[in-house]
Protein backbone atom coordinates (compact mmCIF):
# COMPACT_ATOMS: atom_id res chain seq x y z
CA UNK A 1 0.00 0.00 0.00
CA UNK A 2 1.38 2.97 -0.47
CA UNK A 3 1.80 5.91 1.61
CA UNK A 4 0.18 9.32 1.37
CA UNK A 5 2.52 12.73 0.78
CA UNK A 6 0.76 15.90 2.88
CA UNK A 7 2.41 19.77 1.68
CA UNK A 8 1.97 22.43 3.93
CA UNK A 9 3.95 25.66 2.83
CA UNK A 10 3.97 28.13 5.55
CA UNK A 11 5.57 31.77 6.67
CA UNK A 12 8.17 31.35 9.27
CA UNK A 13 10.61 28.94 10.86
CA UNK A 14 8.80 29.26 14.53
CA UNK A 15 4.60 28.77 12.71
CA UNK A 16 6.21 26.24 11.08
CA UNK A 17 8.11 24.41 13.64
CA UNK A 18 4.65 24.57 15.82
CA UNK A 19 3.05 23.25 12.91
CA UNK A 20 4.82 20.20 12.36
CA UNK A 21 4.64 18.98 16.01
CA UNK A 22 0.69 19.93 16.05
CA UNK A 23 0.20 17.59 12.85
CA UNK A 24 2.93 15.12 14.60
CA UNK A 25 1.10 14.85 17.49
CA UNK A 26 -2.74 14.66 15.70
CA UNK A 27 -2.13 11.80 13.52
CA UNK A 28 0.45 8.31 13.04
CA UNK A 29 2.42 10.31 10.52
CA UNK A 30 6.55 10.46 9.43
CA UNK A 31 7.34 14.40 8.84
CA UNK A 32 10.31 14.15 6.27
CA UNK A 33 11.70 17.15 6.24
CA UNK A 34 10.93 21.13 6.67
CA UNK A 35 12.38 22.55 3.63
CA UNK A 36 13.44 26.58 3.66
CA UNK A 37 11.84 27.68 0.13
CA UNK A 38 13.93 30.43 -1.08
CA UNK A 39 12.13 33.61 -0.96
CA UNK A 40 9.82 35.30 1.54
CA UNK A 41 10.79 33.17 4.21
CA UNK A 42 8.34 30.16 3.28
CA UNK A 43 8.78 26.90 4.67
CA UNK A 44 7.48 23.79 3.59
CA UNK A 45 6.61 20.93 5.39
CA UNK A 46 6.85 17.16 4.42
CA UNK A 47 4.84 14.34 5.72
CA UNK A 48 3.63 11.05 4.74
CA UNK A 49 1.46 8.14 6.08
CA UNK A 50 -1.31 6.62 5.22
CA UNK A 51 -4.22 8.95 3.53
CA UNK A 52 -6.63 9.16 6.58
CA UNK A 53 -3.39 10.14 9.04
CA UNK A 54 -2.07 12.67 6.21
CA UNK A 55 -5.83 14.48 5.89
CA UNK A 56 -6.04 14.68 9.34
CA UNK A 57 -2.53 16.31 10.10
CA UNK A 58 -2.42 18.72 7.27
CA UNK A 59 -5.90 19.92 8.52
CA UNK A 60 -4.34 20.20 12.03
CA UNK A 61 -1.44 22.15 10.25
CA UNK A 62 -4.08 24.11 8.68
CA UNK A 63 -5.17 25.35 11.95
CA UNK A 64 -2.16 26.66 13.31
CA UNK A 65 -0.84 28.43 9.84
CA UNK A 66 -4.19 30.46 9.57
CA UNK A 67 -4.26 31.28 13.29
CA UNK A 68 -1.45 33.00 12.86
CA UNK A 69 -1.98 34.37 9.32
CA UNK A 70 0.90 32.35 8.08
CA UNK A 71 -0.79 29.97 5.97
CA UNK A 72 0.26 29.86 2.25
CA UNK A 73 -0.56 26.75 1.00
CA UNK A 74 -1.41 22.90 1.23
CA UNK A 75 -1.75 19.75 -0.35
CA UNK A 76 -2.64 16.11 -0.01
CA UNK A 77 -1.25 13.66 -2.67
CA UNK A 78 -3.21 10.17 -1.82
CA UNK A 79 -1.46 7.86 -4.18
CA UNK A 80 1.93 9.70 -5.22
CA UNK A 81 3.16 8.27 -8.51
CA UNK A 82 6.77 6.26 -8.25
CA UNK A 83 8.46 8.85 -9.32
CA UNK A 84 7.33 11.52 -7.01
CA UNK A 85 6.85 8.84 -3.89
CA UNK A 86 11.07 7.75 -4.50
CA UNK A 87 11.69 11.56 -4.35
CA UNK A 88 9.58 12.48 -1.34
CA UNK A 89 9.38 9.45 0.83
CA UNK A 90 11.77 7.51 0.85
CA UNK A 91 15.10 9.67 0.36
CA UNK A 92 18.50 7.38 0.80
CA UNK A 93 20.66 8.64 3.09
CA UNK A 94 23.57 10.33 2.01
CA UNK A 95 27.01 8.04 1.34
CA UNK A 96 29.51 9.53 3.92
CA UNK A 97 32.56 9.95 1.57
CA UNK A 98 35.81 7.63 2.15
CA UNK A 99 39.15 8.87 3.22
CA UNK A 100 42.12 9.21 0.45
CA UNK A 101 44.17 6.61 0.58
CA UNK A 102 47.50 8.59 0.67
CA UNK A 103 45.82 9.41 4.46
CA UNK A 104 44.85 6.23 5.17
CA UNK A 105 48.28 4.95 4.40
CA UNK A 106 50.23 7.42 6.87
CA UNK A 107 47.74 6.07 9.79
CA UNK A 108 48.70 2.50 9.42
CA UNK A 109 52.53 2.71 9.79
CA UNK A 110 54.43 4.96 7.30
CA UNK A 111 54.14 8.29 9.44
CA UNK A 112 56.06 6.47 12.49
CA UNK A 113 58.05 8.74 14.94
CA UNK A 114 61.17 7.96 16.94
CA UNK A 115 58.95 7.21 19.77
CA UNK A 116 58.15 3.98 18.95
CA UNK A 117 59.01 0.98 20.81
CA UNK A 118 63.04 0.33 20.08
CA UNK A 119 63.81 -3.50 20.20
CA UNK A 120 67.33 -4.55 21.09
CA UNK A 121 69.19 -7.28 19.43
CA UNK A 122 68.63 -9.86 22.58
CA UNK A 123 64.83 -9.42 22.46
CA UNK A 124 64.62 -8.63 18.31
CA UNK A 125 63.51 -12.59 17.74
CA UNK A 126 61.83 -13.54 20.45
CA UNK A 127 57.93 -13.75 20.99
CA UNK A 128 56.84 -12.03 23.97
CA UNK A 129 54.38 -14.35 25.40
CA UNK A 130 52.94 -12.26 28.75
CA UNK A 131 54.52 -8.93 27.54
CA UNK A 132 56.82 -8.64 30.72
CA UNK A 133 60.35 -8.25 28.56
CA UNK A 134 58.37 -5.67 26.52
CA UNK A 135 58.04 -3.69 29.77
CA UNK A 136 61.49 -3.95 30.44
CA UNK A 137 62.55 -3.03 27.17
CA UNK A 138 60.42 0.15 27.94
CA UNK A 139 61.95 1.08 31.22
CA UNK A 140 65.66 0.39 29.92
CA UNK A 141 64.62 3.34 27.32
CA UNK A 142 62.53 5.03 29.51
CA UNK A 143 65.52 5.37 31.84
CA UNK A 144 67.73 6.81 29.40
CA UNK A 145 65.87 9.52 28.23
CA UNK A 146 65.28 10.78 31.74
CA UNK A 147 68.95 12.35 32.24
CA UNK A 148 68.04 13.78 28.95
CA UNK A 149 64.96 15.26 30.14
CA UNK A 150 66.54 16.50 32.78
CA UNK A 151 69.27 17.98 31.14
CA UNK A 152 66.90 20.20 29.07
CA UNK A 153 65.05 22.27 31.81
CA UNK A 154 65.88 24.98 33.60
CA UNK A 155 66.50 24.87 37.33
CA UNK A 156 64.03 27.16 39.56
CA UNK A 157 66.75 29.86 39.69
CA UNK A 158 66.78 30.04 36.01
CA UNK A 159 63.00 30.07 35.76
CA UNK A 160 63.10 33.06 38.58
CA UNK A 161 65.14 35.04 36.11
CA UNK A 162 62.91 34.37 32.85
CA UNK A 163 60.04 34.84 35.06
CA UNK A 164 61.46 38.44 35.95
CA UNK A 165 60.15 41.42 33.23
CA UNK A 166 61.47 44.32 33.14
CA UNK A 167 59.95 47.67 34.91
CA UNK A 168 58.02 50.11 32.35
CA UNK A 169 59.28 53.61 32.00
CA UNK A 170 57.09 55.89 33.92
CA UNK A 171 56.07 58.92 31.91
CA UNK A 172 56.86 62.24 32.51
CA UNK A 173 54.18 64.83 33.87
CA UNK A 174 53.64 68.01 31.72
CA UNK A 175 55.95 70.19 34.28
CA UNK A 176 58.98 67.54 34.00
CA UNK A 177 59.08 67.70 30.48
CA UNK A 178 59.77 71.32 30.82
CA UNK A 179 56.35 73.42 29.15
CA UNK A 180 56.90 76.41 30.70
CA UNK A 181 54.46 75.84 33.15
CA UNK A 182 56.95 75.62 36.24
CA UNK A 183 55.82 75.60 39.45
CA UNK A 184 57.50 77.26 42.49
CA UNK A 185 56.93 76.81 46.12
CA UNK A 186 56.21 79.57 48.59
CA UNK A 187 57.77 79.14 51.98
Amino acid sequence: MKQALGLIEISGLSTAVVAADTMAKAANIRILEIENTKGLGYMTIKIAGDVGAVNAAVNAGKQIGAANNKLVSWKVIPRPSDYVEQAFCCPEPPVPPSPPMKEAQEETGTGKTGETMRESPETAGEPEPDGGQADSVREETDSKDEPQAEAEQPSEEEDFKLAEKPKKVSRRTSAAKGTGTARSKNS
